[in-house]
């Protein structure tokens, strides 16, 4: 999808996408994952992530300061060659700050660690703007499906046949925030649950693997223009 120019506004919700130059991937190992996982956390502040990080190992606090956040994360998902983030605008100019912290933190990781010199992503990310509560919902679902793509390459656009197989998969898949919408408890405070609970609810008692479950290869017309 070509890069279109939108203007982020205080309050607004962004699907945000990156891949990897050349479609490389751009995570090889756990280790990986884990590391861009953290940087979700610790980046995701006005201070520099090595004041947040100083604090948060210090024996007395054993806890992250009083943050404050640049963006309210609603649900990502990482996958080898690329990232998938939906993200709410908390602070003016918070989105390009915190893609530009993350981007740029994971390339200097990557690029140390695994020897190699240049560019990591390709280009700009690409970004399309979310203006309902329903579509909202709706979106959390295609990102939350994504892993499929590694089991099921066809499944948004000729649905999934066997929903426990692919159920088990996504339950297995440590890389994506479908675990913390599943089981809130001791989960890492990457999401912001307040604005989650604000704007996203499902309706007629469906919970949220029913809602999964309920993707059909007609809604994959909904995200033709996202990325």
């Amino acid at each position: 999808m070509p890069y279109r120019k939108v203007f982020f506004s205080s309050g607004g919700f962004y699907h945000l996408y990156s891949r990897g130059v050349d479609k490389r991937e751009i995570f090889l190992h756990s280790r990986d994952y884990r590391r861009f996982q953290q940087s979700l956390l610790t980046l995701n502040d006005e201070r520099p992530a090595s004041v947040i990080r100083a604090a948060s190992q210090t024996p007395a606090l054993r806890k992250f300061p009083e943050r404050q956040p640049l963006v309210s994360i609603v649900c990502y998902c990482l996958m080898p060659n690329h990232f998938h983030l939906l993200l709410c605008e908390k602070r003016e100019g918070g989105i390009i700050k915190f893609l530009r912290k993350i981007c740029t933190a994971h390339a200097m990781y990557f690029n140390e660690r695994y020897e190699r010199t240049g560019v990591l992503f390709d280009g700009r990310y690409k970004v399309k703007e979310v203006q309902t509560d329903e579509y909202l919902l709706h979106l959390t679902r295609y990102i939350h499906l994504n892993p499929l793509n590694l089991l099921l390459p066809d499944w948004k656009e000729k649905g999934v046949a066997n929903w426990e197989k692919a159920e088990q998969f996504l339950k297995n898949y440590r890389w994506s925030s479908l675990p913390d919408y599943l089981q809130r408890e001791n989960c890492a405070p990457i999401l912001d649950w307040p604005v989650i609970e604000k704007h996203i609810s499902l309706t007629k008692g469906l919970s949220y693997l029913n809602f999964l479950r309920s993707w059909q290869a007609k809604d994959a017309l909904l995200f033709k223009t996202h990325p």
